[in-house]
């Protein structure tokens, strides 16, 4: 059994790994929030909209079920207020890009798929309403589903990308493959290893 001083020790030892890994947040990954809230979504409305008028947006009188394209902070705001939603559709789609992750070569090569550009925002979306949307057993699923594929995919991608980072060229066809969230990455991964290698006499 465990001492007081040991389970204190051990305890200690967590609470010193958690406060390593809860740092402040990256201006990088900040700035990469703020371009997806600007791009555009796809939502349906779920109730009829006589008018929104914003600072910076406005959308004129629109109908229950219609489907409308708007910046995504829009889309969440309206999610939020129960006002619009996704359509089941937008599983499939993410679905389908998992599958096209999966089946391309094992993980330990370069080997990835094309990924739409419009990604990242979308799947934002698509799991912002899931958790904005009335909460049951079916959504609650669905929003594991969601995350689940998302996880999968963004893991993969992210392991390859850390490779390309250590390479001195990447070829154009890999490149042409990567968002430009992902091509940021990448360029900031290559600096820091770069900068990192430099300074231990690895370059």
């Amino acid at each position: 059994m465990l001492s007081r001083e040991a389970k204190r020790g051990r305890l200690g030892s967590s609470e010193r790994r958690v406060t390593y890994l809860s740092e402040t947040p990256d201006p990088f990954i900040q700035a990469a929030n703020l371009l997806n809230d600007l791009s555009q979504v796809e939502i349906r409305l779920t109730q009829d909209l006589l008018k929104l008028k914003l600072a910076t947006f406005e959308l004129p009188p629109t109908r229950k079920g219609e489907k409308i394209r708007v910046p995504l902070w829009v889309a969440r705001l309206l999610e939020s207020e129960g006002l619009a939603a996704i359509d089941e559709e937008e599983l499939v789609w993410l679905g389908k890009v998992h599958w096209r992750e999966k089946v391309q070569s094992p993980r330990d090569t370069l080997s990835i798929s094309i990924l739409p550009k419009e990604f990242y925002p979308r799947v934002r979306n698509i799991l912002h309403s899931l958790s904005a949307a009335p909460q049951d057993g079916y959504t609650r699923q669905r929003y594991r589903q969601a995350a689940n594929l998302n996880r999968d995919v963004v893991r993969r991608r992210t392991h390859v990308i850390a490779e390309l980072a250590l390479l001195d060229t990447v070829d154009l066809s890999l490149m042409d493959k990567l968002t430009h969230e992902e091509k940021a990455l990448l360029n900031r991964l290559r600096r820091t290893i770069r900068g990192w290698l430099k300074s231990h006499g690895g370059m």
